[in-house]
């Protein structure tokens, strides 16, 4: 599912997620694949719905990732900042958290921190 999530193919991703949460009503990680699909749709109000959905036992740093960045896409920078840090504390190369985070950074004015953070993720991934 990730793989089709990454190549854009959205609508097969859905199809499979589905599956997933029908086969596993219990498992987080189907509801935080969708909300990387609503994320990649530009959907970031649907994203937080399904990270909702997937309840806090999943609430590890891929989920603390995916609704950090859709908070930063409603415009939620304190909520997203805070969630992306956490995300980062677990995957400190990551770059589309770094990435995020320096956006971050800029929104508040502090273009020092969000070179600082698009240095490592350029070192993380030369």
């Amino acid at each position: 599912m990730t793989a089709l999530i990454a190549f854009r193919e959205l609508a097969a991703a859905r199809e499979l997620i589905q599956r997933a949460a029908e086969a596993w009503p219990e498992s987080s990680a189907p509801r935080v694949l969708a909300a990387r699909v609503a994320l990649e749709e530009g959907k970031p109000d649907v994203a937080i719905s399904e990270l909702d959905r997937a309840g806090t036992n999943g609430a590890g740093p891929a989920m603390l990732a995916v609704r950090g960045r859709a908070r930063l896409l409603l415009g939620e920078l304190a909520t997203a900042a805070k969630d992306l840090d956490t995300a980062l504390e677990e995957f400190p190369g990551d770059v589309a958290l770094l990435v995020a985070r320096s956006e971050i950074d800029l929104r508040r004015g502090d273009a020092r921190a969000a070179v600082a953070r698009a240095e490592r993720a350029h070192a993380a991934h030369p």
